[in-house]
């Protein structure tokens, strides 16, 4: 059974998390968070869907086929 909580969280769907924790909105849908990593070499090497972007001077694996690889460098 969902809190009152819990239904608001997931009513509003990308606003910030309900209990202040950092992507507990996201686990709570069941996306997951973006890990954050000193090197991205072995990540963009997992899944032969990933692709390495450069977004305002940052590295990032996404991967549009199987969401959880996402990773960020740095």
């Amino acid at each position: 059974m969902l809190r009152a909580v819990d239904r608001r969280c997931f009513a509003a769907y990308g606003a910030e998390p309900c209990d202040g924790t950092p992507g507990a909105t996201a686990n709570f849908l069941g996306l997951g968070v973006m890990k954050i990593r000193h090197s991205i070499k072995s990540a963009k090497t997992r899944e032969r869907n990933c692709l390495v972007v450069r977004r305002k001077r940052r590295l990032y694996v996404i991967n549009k086929k199987q969401p959880r690889y996402k990773t960020r460098q740095g």
